[in-house]
């Protein structure tokens, strides 16, 4: 969504920049290490903006300094997308932007909402998982190249957008999966394997929210996926208080995440996939 966005709008600015999978580049890219992969995501941020690759600093706060120093005064956009730290947001600009030019705007995602509140954002959008439709449509155009399944693929591509239950990275994996299949009979074979064990990225991307819980939270998250889904709130963070894992605010942290969700009638929601 993020990247729709700024490919609708990027041609209104003096420079843009759309920094995807912040979480996982920040820790990947140039090393292991966060800082390392921050120096990388600051200079493809510059090169983004201003179309070179002409930026030599080896360390965060120098990143920051030329960041500022550079577009200060100019009208940008920029889009971080799935951020986890602050640390990350106030590296690539955001937090402290008044000295942007006028009509500048920063979108940042993260699955932790508490980020967005601790970095006084503006405004705040949860995006709600697909519909039918709308999954169905997405789909398509990820594996078809059109915005409807093609002729004998109805019911299979129904089947698909089922699994993947509105989650839309999940049904862009399950699309580079089956896009490579040629034949209904190997699609059957495939949605049928993932009905057993889902794929590796679609497990690797709902384990990233949960690996970055503490040990207490961690445990409450388990314990609701395994025996407290469609309980009352309250009635779990009693059995969950006993514990003593914090039922209160470990179960906050969970719905900040989007690990968890609270429904019309107050009880604890799961999305399938997990």
């Amino acid at each position: 969504l993020a990247k729709a966005i700024f490919n609708q709008i990027c041609d209104r600015f003096e420079g843009s920049s759309c920094l995807l999978n912040i979480k996982e580049a920040s820790r990947q890219s140039d090393g292991s290490t966060q800082l390392n992969g921050l120096v990388y995501l600051q200079k493809q941020l510059l090169s983004d903006i201003f179309k070179t690759k002409n930026f030599d600093f080896c360390n965060v706060d120098k990143g920051k300094i030329l960041i500022k120093k550079r577009i200060t005064g100019k009208k940008v956009l920029i889009v971080l997308d799935d951020a986890d730290d602050m640390k990350q947001l106030q590296a690539l600009a955001a937090g402290n932007s008044e000295w942007l030019g006028p009509g500048s705007r920063i979108i940042a995602t993260t699955r932790d909402e508490q980020l967005l509140t601790l970095l006084g954002v503006d405004k705040k959008y949860k995006v709600e998982k697909l519909n039918c439709s709308e999954s169905l449509r997405l789909f398509s155009l990820h594996t078809f190249k059109i915005d409807h399944p093609t002729n004998g693929y109805l019911k299979l591509s129904i089947d698909a957008v089922d699994h993947a239950k509105g989650h839309p990275l999940a049904l862009e994996v399950l699309s580079s999966i089956l896009k490579g299949k040629s034949t209904v009979s190997e699609w059957k074979c495939e949605l049928k394997k993932l009905q057993k064990n889902p794929h590796e990225k679609i497990k690797k991307i709902l384990r990233l929210s949960y690996e970055s819980l503490d040990r207490p939270t961690k445990e409450i998250f388990l314990d609701i996926a395994c025996f407290f889904i469609d309980m009352k709130k309250d009635h779990a963070i009693k059995i969950l208080d006993g514990c003593d894992f914090f039922p209160d605010s470990g179960i906050s942290i969970l719905i900040q995440r989007s690990l968890v969700t609270i429904d019309i009638e107050m009880k604890l929601r799961m999305h399938d996939l997990i």
